[in-house]
């Protein structure tokens, strides 16, 4: 396999398909066509050869098409509408196509990766001058193809719905698109795994585990869970159906709240953290001295634009209908503000993995391609990283807190924004000083790992302790002011949003709330400010370092030379 396309000549005549007048706006697929990935080409090309692979076709086909039809004939003979009918064999097929993808999907992307890597044929792909993105792209897309054919041969059987009533074509046309969307996230996760691990065995049975484990959690959230809470919003909905996606495009109102919860926020939720996947897997393929940070700089900046602008429109699109706290909209904004704080979490332990600073590989390499200042900022670097971190944390939380505000102000006029401001406060305050502990952190550590496990123990203890003393002392003394030593930890937004409400609040348990504001957003500030000092030494260590070499081997070469 030559990953290196060949250049033709200028002498050479162009392809037809370049000499075709009014063709320029398909250019990327005439590339596409052209010049495919050579590994997605010779993958796909071993795959078709198997003889294993259209009798596995052949058999999920079976067997799904016995038992949707098993279902639908016992339906369709109990005293149920047929309207009814198509609707249960619509939702069973879909459920069963689902539970297809989550197992198959990472199965295959798993053999991938970790197969180069135990079979000695990855320093020879490596050899071939594809970068790591290439190689990604290809076993991506040669994953992406194997599992599309499985959901290509058992797409018949979903028209046996039809043969009943209760759906429409829109609606099974929809759930194919989001069929295949899974089928992405899924392959993406795979791939992440067999990038992450050198044997095929471990990597086929540990992700073989998680998405057993995994699918079914995420089926029943985003299934029952939340068809119940559309329901509350669209009351023409059916409650409880584990595939109400579909069924909501084409029986939901349209409106900004059609446009929020049903187009931008799934669009969100399947399509960012498959690409965190494929960045994870671009990262682990590098070497330690590549770029390994640019493209999840891209990635977070992206997902924190769209994770702070959802949690600022999602209380103004639901809000309404009932009086605080039971509003969705104080509903959706303490939600959101939640998510974030479990996002941005995630994402400071992932940038714990940050070097200092660049490679002298990278920065030569920097030097010698004129590289723009905007793509050495998205690169390797704990300041900067950790910079760029606080800066979009402050912005998503003020976005957030300013949805809710806003939405109560707009439905209820300004009752329960107390609640949302010192919610949002909260909550920043603790993921700043849990971002820049764990800057401080990595910068006194040449491990990552170690870096987090410390991390999340300090956080742990801070949760835990407390409020082991708080119910031990509170039993014993039956006062409510024990409760006060669990303002080291986040969770203490329970305590704060619970004196808000009460008649009678306890100002000692909202003092020590507003305390803890403010001593864990200055030691975050602390912690990271310690954090650069540390890593702007290294680097300056490492600088002089190299400069001493140059010198040395400089003045070894004049020494020499006649």
């Amino acid at each position: 396999m030559n990953a290196q396309s060949p250049h033709p000549s200028v002498h050479d005549p162009a392809p037809p398909s370049q000499r075709m007048p009014g063709r320029t706006e398909l250019g990327w697929l005439q590339s596409l066509l052209a010049n495919p990935n050579a590994i997605w080409i010779r993958e796909v090309r071993q795959a078709a050869r198997l003889d294993r692979t259209p009798w596995l076709l052949f058999g999920i086909t079976l067997l799904l098409s016995l038992l949707v039809a098993s279902i639908g004939g016992t339906a369709s003979s109990s005293n149920i509408s047929p309207a009814k009918v198509g609707m249960a064999v619509s939702q069973v097929f879909f459920s069963l196509a689902y539970g297809v993808v989550t197992l198959v999907g990472p199965a295959v992307a798993a053999n991938t990766i970790a197969a180069e890597r135990e079979g000695r044929t990855w320093e020879a792909l490596v050899l071939t001058g594809m970068t790591p993105a290439q190689i990604a792209r290809g076993k991506f897309l040669s994953s992406f193809t194997t599992l599309s054919l499985y959901i290509a041969a058992i797409a018949p059987i979903g028209a046996l719905s039809f043969a009943f009533g209760g759906t429409t074509a829109t609606e099974t046309i929809v759930g194919f698109i989001l069929l295949f969307m899974l089928a992405a996230l899924w392959v993406a996760f795979g791939l992440a795994m067999s990038a992450a691990m050198n044997s095929l065995r471990g990597a086929l049975v540990l992700t073989l585990i998680l998405a057993i484990v995994i699918g079914p959690i995420l089926y029943m959230i985003f299934g029952p869970a939340m068809s119940s809470l559309a329901h509350e919003h669209w009351s023409q909905l059916p409650a409880g159906l584990p595939i109400w996606l579909p069924v909501a495009y084409t029986r939901a109102n349209f409106g900004i709240d059609y446009l929020i919860l049903l187009v931008a926020l799934p669009f969100v939720v399947l399509s960012l953290p498959a690409w965190f996947l494929y960045e994870a897997t671009v990262a682990n393929l590098s070497s330690v001295t590549d770029d390994r940070s640019s493209g999840l700089k891209r990635w977070f900046i992206v997902s924190t634009c769209a994770g702070g602008g959802l949690a600022t429109a999602i209380p103004i699109a639901v809000g309404g209908g009932r009086a605080p706290p039971s509003d969705p909209a104080s509903l959706a904004a303490h939600t959101g503000l939640w998510c974030l704080s479990f996002f941005f979490g995630f994402c400071a332990l992932l940038f714990v993995g940050e070097p200092s600073g660049p490679s002298r590989r990278l920065t030569t390499q920097w030097a010698k391609t004129n590289t723009s200042a905007l793509t050495r900022a998205l690169g390797p670097g704990l300041a900067r990283t950790f910079t760029l971190v606080m800066l979009l944390e402050t912005g998503a939380f003020g976005a957030a807190i300013f949805g809710g505000v806003a939405a109560m102000t707009a439905f209820h006029k300004g009752d329960g924004v107390l609640p949302i401001v010192l919610s949002g406060a909260t909550l920043w305050a603790h993921i700043i000083f849990f971002t820049g502990l764990c800057a401080w952190l990595r910068a006194r550590s040449d491990s990552p790992m170690g870096a987090r496990v410390i991390a999340l123990a300090i956080m742990l203890a801070l949760v835990v302790v407390p409020w082991s003393f708080a119910a031990v002392g509170g039993i014993a003394t039956k006062q409510d002011e024990w409760l006060a030593l669990g303002a080291t930890n986040p969770f203490y937004v329970v305590v704060i949003l619970g004196q808000l409400a009460a008649t009678s609040p306890n100002y000692f348990l909202l003092t020590a709330g507003y305390i803890s504001i403010l001593v864990f957003g200055a030691l975050g500030l602390v912690f990271f400010a310690l954090a650069q000092r540390k890593a702007h030494s290294i680097n300056v260590a490492a600088e002089l370092h190299y400069a001493q070499l140059d010198a040395a081997l400089a003045q070894e070469e004049s020494a020499t030379t006649p």
